[in-house]
């Protein structure tokens, strides 16, 4: 059974910013909202208070009759995730947690604000960590790519494995841009801004110069 004692009828007003303000009255029963509504005068929201006291509060309640009327009945306020009571006395949202005013709450809320501080501290010294790993592999990146025939400019040419060449830049121990060109490619960059151009013998001639074995030259077409 539910006592009509234990229905609870509020009211309030809320002040316009820049529009008109409105009264409310909140009928509810723990954390089911019966009623809820709007007016926009102090008579309308009181009449409105004398229905519902008329309609809820005028008999207690048996099981079945109660559970007929509450029927679909939405939430009366977003529970409290500590105690899962109602928090129509007001909240505090954090970390995706929201708190009622009760006094036990309100000490699990600044004992799990502690524990979250901590984990968002140690989460900050670790991204500090990965900063410094990545700009140190960065930099030592740079560095060795600083190494071979340097240009101008930051601009480093190096023979690969195979004999592919790598373009490196760099600015101070920033490292811009790497790519590394295939060896036959980098036989026709040489033949092709060459006086005369790129040719099957001229392209072979500039593979045999930049090196390449003796099995690579073997597979080439005559």
């Amino acid at each position: 059974m539910i006592k009509a004692s234990d229905i609870q009828i509020k009211t309030g007003e809320v002040e316009g910013y820049g529009g008109p303000g409105y009264h409310w009255v909140l009928v509810h029963f723990e954390n089911v909202q019966l009623e809820w509504s709007k007016h926009y005068s102090e008579r309308e929201a009181g009449k409105a208070e004398a229905l519902y006291e008329q309609r809820w509060k005028q008999h207690d309640w048996q099981d079945a009759e109660w559970a007929n009327a509450i029927e679909g009945k939405p939430l009366a306020s977003p529970p409290c995730s500590n105690c899962g009571q109602h928090t129509l006395e007001g909240t505090v949202s954090q970390w995706e947690r929201i708190w009622c005013k009760r006094a036990p709450c309100q000490i699990a809320q600044k004992e799990w604000a502690a524990l979250k501080k901590a984990e968002y501290d140690k989460s900050l010294q670790r991204q500090a960590a990965d900063t410094e790993k990545w700009k140190q592999e960065w930099k030592d990146k740079a560095k060795e790519a600083q190494t071979g025939f340097h240009w101008r400019d930051g601009r480093f040419f190096k023979r690969m494995e195979g004999g592919s060449v790598r373009v490196s830049h760099v600015n101070g121990e920033s490292l811009q841009s790497q790519y590394v060109i295939p060896a036959a490619e980098w036989a026709s960059i040489v033949c092709s801004v060459s006086a005369e151009g790129e040719t099957d013998g001229r392209w072979n001639a500039a593979q045999d110069f930049h090196g390449r074995s003796t099995s690579d030259a073997a597979t080439e077409p005559k």
